[in-house]
């Protein structure tokens, strides 16, 4: 399959889109040994004092590019390749797919990064659509893909049926990076949101309302259906975006199809890069780039080094952009840009 392809028969559950294009439990960080020193011992007193400030720095978001991973049990150096897995969230079993490249020495922490798919659609066609797994071989990453409620999310005021059931896609969410970030392998400071369609909305929605768990967050042919974004850190934001897409409309408007059930406009795809420039407090004017198809606008000079990025593919339809696809969806490669962006490569 073609990247920006989907698999024959998925749709929009309860509605037929013509002719688109688309594509618990948290692992223990293991036992903490305590013991009290002598009453009136200075030395036993600063042993213990050095121990809770290693605790506390372990269990900060700390790490970088590069840090040295840690040699406890890890859960994600067991896997080499593809792996299905599950967590109990909110007393239900959560699906994701987990892809750990093999070549990874096990020896330096890695950022994560997870994959939102389009309603009707599932991980392993995410997968497949999208080609996270081949970008995670190239840059050392490891990527996830979570399972939304009966494939569709519950963005904010968007999709059906997981927003009309007020399904815990938040709470699911938090317990699967919770789960990545506690694992020697991950550094927890390099963890990325992504998602298309409606997984590009239940991407900003976790961006805006569990910023102290994500750096950045990536989507393409999404939108914002929230009605309130404050984010406790800055993230940085990237938004891709065809100007002739029919369901999410660039210039904002009526969500398609209407089996979405979205309870409001959607904004233009400019609103969404513009806020979260205001939300990250960049600069007021983006620099512009790119060429045909593509025009970039860039906000930079915001807080805590972040960035904001408008990426517009120029008749693009709603599709993954990718190479094999007719163009000018052609134009552009998603997931490499996603990743150049997020990662700062």
């Amino acid at each position: 399959m073609a990247p920006g392809e989907v698999a024959s028969g998925e749709v929009v559950p309860g509605e037929v889109v013509p002719g688109e294009v688309v594509p618990g439990e948290v692992v223990p960080a293991g036992p903490v040994a305590r013991a009290g020193p002598a009453r009136g011992s200075r030395r036993s007193r600063w042993v213990v004092a050095l121990g809770l400030a290693l605790v506390a720095a372990a269990c900060g978001r700390t790490g970088g590019s590069g840090s040295e991973a840690s040699t406890d049990a890890s859960e994600l150096r067991e896997v080499a390749g593809a792996a299905q897995r599950s967590l109990v969230q909110g007393g239900l079993t959560r699906r994701y797919r987990v892809y750990v490249p093999p070549d990874l020495d096990g020896a330096t922490r890695v950022p994560a990064v997870l994959v939102l798919h389009r309603v009707g659609n599932d991980p392993e066609v995410t997968a497949e659509v999208t080609g996270f797994d081949r970008q995670a071989d190239a840059s050392g990453f490891v990527v996830a893909y979570p399972e939304g409620t009966d494939l569709s999310w519950n963005a904010g005021f968007c999709c059906a049926p997981a927003s009309t059931a007020g399904a815990d896609d938040m709470g699911f969410l938090r317990a699967l990076v919770g789960r990545l970030s506690a694992d020697p392998l991950v550094d927890a400071a390099r963890v990325y949101v992504v998602g298309f369609f409606a997984g590009a909305m239940m991407a900003y929605r976790f961006a805006c309302e569990a910023s102290d768990l994500v750096a950045g967050v990536g989507s393409v042919a999404g939108t914002m259906v929230l009605n309130d974004c404050r984010p406790s850190r800055p993230v940085s934001a990237i938004e891709v975006h065809g100007t002739a897409d029919a369901l999410v409309p660039y210039e904002g408007g009526e969500l398609q199809p209407p089996g979405l059930r979205a309870a409001s406009l959607a904004p233009p795809a400019a609103d969404v890069a513009e806020r979260w420039a205001v939300l990250d407090g960049c600069g007021l004017r983006p620099a512009e780039g790119g060429a045909p198809p593509i025009a970039l606008q860039t906000w930079i000079g915001c807080a805590e080094g972040t960035r904001v990025q408008l990426v517009t593919v120029q008749g693009g339809t709603h599709t993954w952009y990718g190479p094999g696809l007719r163009p000018p969806d052609d134009g552009l490669d998603a997931t490499a840009a996603i990743w150049r962006f997020l990662s700062g490569a």
